[in-house]
């Protein structure tokens, strides 16, 4: 019995221990063993990071099991391409991060150097430049009237947009924005002086630069002056003021000599005087003829005008014969000097304005004679300018008459007089 038991148990025991052997393989068929399957693979988008055994499994980025696709983004415009890449994976991404955008990255702002019209993403590339421009005037040096031209240098890195004139730091409006750059300034409209002259240089970038200062004299009274007398001449008798009173201001920053400026001041005072004489204002003629004495004593316009001014002076209500004398005197003595017969500046006034203001002078005071011996009375000075009315006598009223055809016209012989005045102070006053 115990015979036929003993071969059983060994059967059921190796049964067992073959049954037992199967269950401890592990994923390789090792018995007992401990590998893990998986894919191994790293750069296998199915990779276990805790496999030990390869099991063949691996699958590229195509999900291609064994392929070796390499996904990526194969569009070499886009900001992520990769180059080595085989399967385009979709991920392409434009300029901006934006997947499958269309973006131009660049430099949208206008003002930069590199600005790009074509750019819709503005990717901080821009450039700025800040190089200021460079900017030297080269004409003129000193002295200058009328308009004047000042010319200047100016170059820059980008591009000069404009130069601008600039007068004792003050902008004149004048610019120029095409080489060579020539400034016209107009010097008429400043008193004369000294100017410090500057020209701003404007870049397209807004970058500016101011030049080294010149200093430029401005000596405008001799044209003043010249203004004044030609629209004297012209009857414009007030414009002829002011330009007069602009030559007087301007004359003393000028550099001359005494003579010069002894000249200069005569002539303007002069036409100070005989501009208010005409305009009626004889006191203040008057006066300005006496300064322009001061400077120059024998200039025959201004001994003229003086002889005019105190005439008008002296023939108020009552008369005043003190001033009529002074005109008189006056007139004696330009007729005796060796003065010119006209006026340099005016020579509408001359010596027959004189001999007209001698009878004029004559007639205020009373004095019609015709005083030869002593060059006196109102129809002597009338003789000088017209012999034509050598027939008339004081003393005679016969002759009291234009024509000499044996009538009397008037009641007085100052009533002669007093018209012949009349009739030749249009031909010469």
């Amino acid at each position: 019995m115990i015979n036929r038991i003993t071969p059983l148990l060994l059967i059921i025991g190796l049964a067992f221990w073959s049954c037992e052997e199967e269950l401890f393989k592990d994923c390789t068929g090792v018995s007992g063993g401990d590998n893990i399957c998986g894919c191994t693979d790293s750069t296998a988008t199915n990779y276990n990071s805790i496999a030990t055994y390869d099991d063949g499994s691996c699958e590229d980025c195509t999900g291609v099991s064994g392929g070796d696709n390499i996904c990526g983004c194969t569009d070499s415009t886009a900001t992520n391409y990769n180059s080595i890449a085989t399967y385009d994976d979709g991920s392409c991404e434009d300029c901006a991060g934006v997947s499958g955008g269309d973006n131009i990255c660049g430099c949208t702002d206008s003002t930069a150097t590199n600005y790009d019209s074509t750019a819709t993403y503005n990717d901080e590339s821009c450039e700025y430049d800040t190089t200021p421009p460079t900017v030297t005037i080269t004409f003129p040096e000193s002295s200058v009237s009328e308009a004047v031209s000042i010319t200047c240098i100016s170059t820059d890195n980008e591009g000069v947009e404009k130069v601008e004139l600039w007068v004792n730091d003050v902008s004149t409006g004048v610019t120029d924005n095409t080489e060579p750059y020539s400034l016209d300034w107009n010097t008429t409209t400043y008193d004369d002086g000294s100017y410090v002259i500057t020209v701003r240089s404007y870049d397209t970038s807004g970058n500016t630069t101011i030049s080294d200062p010149i200093t430029l004299f401005v000596s405008n009274w001799l044209l003043q002056l010249n203004m004044a007398w030609s629209n004297f001449v012209d009857g414009g008798y007030d414009i002829a003021l002011g330009y007069f009173n602009l030559a007087k201001n301007n004359v003393q920053y000028n550099n001359m000599d005494t003579l010069s400026l002894h000249s200069a001041y005569g002539d303007i005072y002069t036409g100070i005087g005989w501009c208010n004489l005409r305009l009626l204002h004889a006191e203040t003629a008057r006066d300005n003829f006496i300064i322009s004495q001061g400077y120059e004593l024998h200039s025959f316009g201004t001994s003229v005008g003086l002889m005019a001014a105190y005439l008008e002076l002296g023939n108020g209500i009552p008369i005043d014969t003190t001033q009529i004398n002074l005109a008189i005197e006056i007139g004696h003595w330009i007729l005796s000097s060796s003065m010119p017969e006209e006026f340099e500046n005016d020579t509408t006034i001359n010596v027959n304005d004189v001999k007209f203001l001698m009878g004029k002078s004559y007639y205020s005071k009373g004095n019609y004679s015709n005083n030869t011996a002593e060059e006196a009375g109102a129809l002597y000075w009338i003789l000088q300018l017209d012999s034509f009315y050598a027939y008339l006598d004081e003393n005679s009223p016969l002759t009291w008459n234009f024509y000499n055809n044996g009538e009397q016209d008037y009641d007085s012989f100052e009533e002669v007089i007093l018209m012949i005045i009349l009739l030749l102070e249009s031909e010469y006053w």
